[in-house]
């Protein structure tokens, strides 16, 4: 009898022990928790890639997480910006666009992301040359920095021409040579510089590490002339160990850690200008004029991509300019001229899909190649004057910030009547603010040795920080968090191209 009921109050305990547990499990919703611990090396200036991606039973990527390397006409994007985003594949995309107010009166305007802020300046041309600030509300001056500035390691470097600088410190002085210093890149242990004066037009790659006390010394300075008297640099880009520079004339330059070599010769009557420059996967993607498409290095030579990403229809095919590339919810996008196309490759279809026109105005047309020709014919600009470009394509937080342009951001003028009806001028120089569910980025703050990130989500929230640092969050979907929580954990690849740290440790923990 004893051990009857023995067993019966050990029977009673199990279940109560069940269902406390059961209690417990309805008080604790479904979450997936992943800590990443990550040592990104000395900083030499490489693009640090993908850190993991995440796919689903059918091989389709559901999730990632990574390093942009990219490089848009005025200055290198922020390659210490964290993206995590989640996706759900065949999914149509809805965008929720918020238009900024104006950071300029100018007609164009370009973006940067420095120090977790998005940045703006009015485009060349333009009168109000101020660099801007978004502090989530307004727009402020920035009278701290210099445009475009980066940081390497612990420090920021800027060009403030003739010299650079590293921590406000001289690191390349040229004053008194009767030359400048334009479009800078540090990458593979080497800064790279374009320097022009009288009788000079070159692009330099000098030996510098952030740990240097001396200046460098650029005549011993590996160089190699451009071909033109007025080329210069418009974008670049490295894969593997190589480093791209391409130009307003045509001319890509390699450099391989050791030596210059010229892989597309500049030719004075033909249009050939690469505008940017971003890593995807194991390629280097090159955006071109006049095709409106991209070009591919492979590490041998540069190769046309035809028809990507397309034409949109109703307009001409003639004198295209795909000006800005980013990656954003694990897609790449393109921004296109003269009719500020923005379009997608989505990553698992390796399909091109349109999402939208940056402007409302005029109507399409291919009756000629660019919008308001006419117009611009009967006020004696430029035929070209009031083309339509995207001169931003920035990821930021949840979002993915967007900029527009004419050709030269020439201030406006209300004699331009053909543009005072409904303020259409308006159109040019402004930001939109594209959301989609599923993405979120964070700055790293810089640090020697293991750097770890937390990642949280729930069936509706996205979480990502550094640990000890802020958080960001982001909304996602049921099934974006179902896929997260299911898939395969694949590290050191992904859509940000090859892991470019030292060492990665991605741990993954599903609670039911």
């Amino acid at each position: 009898m004893t051990k009857i009921f023995t067993a019966a109050v050990g029977f009673v305990i199990l279940l109560s022990a069940l269902f406390a547990a059961s209690a417990r499990a309805a008080d604790e919703p479904a979450s997936l928790r992943m800590t990443i611990v990550v040592n990104l090396g000395e900083d030499l200036g490489q693009n640090y890639g993908s850190l993991f991606e995440i796919k689903n039973r059918d091989g389709k990527v559901v999730g990632g997480a990574g390093f942009e390397g990219v490089y848009n006409t005025t200055g290198r994007g922020n390659r210490r910006r964290l993206q995590l985003f989640a996706k759900t594949p065949g999914q149509p995309l809805e965008y929720d666009v918020k238009p900024l107010p104006r950071s300029t009166t100018d007609a164009g305007v370009y973006l940067a992301d420095f120090n977790g802020r998005l940045q703006a300046q009015s485009a060349s041309g333009g009168k109000d040359r101020r660099l801007m600030a978004w502090d989530g509300s307004r727009w402020v001056p920035d009278e701290k920095h210099v445009p475009f500035a980066t940081y390497v390691a612990d420090k920021v470097m800027e060009v403030v021409s003739p010299r650079v600088l590293y921590g406000g410190q001289p690191i390349l002085d040229l004053t008194g040579k009767d030359v400048g210093i334009a479009r800078y890149y540090y990458a593979g242990g080497h800064l790279f510089v374009r320097v022009h004066g009288k009788g000079v037009n070159e692009i330099a790659a000098c030996p510098w590490r952030p740990s240097q006390s001396a200046e460098i010394d650029y005549q011993a300075a590996p160089k190699i002339p451009m071909r033109m008297p007025y080329e210069f640099i418009y974008s670049y880009g490295q894969l593997g160990d190589d480093v791209l520079a391409a130009t307003n004339t045509g001319g890509v330059y390699r450099f391989n850690g050791q030596e210059w070599k010229c892989l597309v010769e500049p030719i004075a009557d033909v249009s050939y200008q690469v505008y940017t420059m971003i890593t995807y996967y194991d390629r280097l993607l090159l955006g071109q004029y006049p095709t409106g498409n991209l070009f591919e290095y492979d590490g041998q030579e540069v190769r046309h991509l035809q028809d990507q990403p397309p034409v949109m229809p109703g307009v001409s095919n003639a004198a295209r300019e795909a000006q800005t590339t980013a990656i954003y919810g694990g897609d790449l996008y393109v921004g296109v001229w003269p009719w500020a196309e923005l379009w997608r490759l989505d990553s698992n279809s390796h399909k091109w899909q349109f999402s939208r026109r940056l402007f409302t105005h005029p109507p399409l047309t291919d009756a000629q190649v660019h919008p308001y020709e006419k117009e611009a014919k009967q006020l004696c600009h430029v035929l070209n004057r009031w083309g339509h470009r995207i001169t931003g394509l920035i990821p930021l937080g949840d979002s993915l910030f967007v900029s527009t342009s004419s050709k030269g951001s020439t201030p406006y003028d209300p004699s331009y009547g053909f543009l005072n009806e409904d303020d259409k001028w308006k159109e040019y120089g402004r930001i939109y603010q594209l959301t989609l569910p599923g993405q979120v980025s964070i700055d790293t703050e810089w640090k020697a040795g293991p750097i770890t990130f937390e990642i949280t989500a729930t069936p509706d929230q996205l979480t990502l920080r550094q640990a000890g640092g802020k958080s960001q969050v982001a909304r996602i979907t049921r099934a974006m968090f179902d896929a997260l929580r299911s898939g395969q954990v694949i590290q050191r690849s992904g859509v940000f191209g090859k892991f470019g740290g030292q060492e990665l440790t991605v741990t993954k923990n599903v609670t039911e």
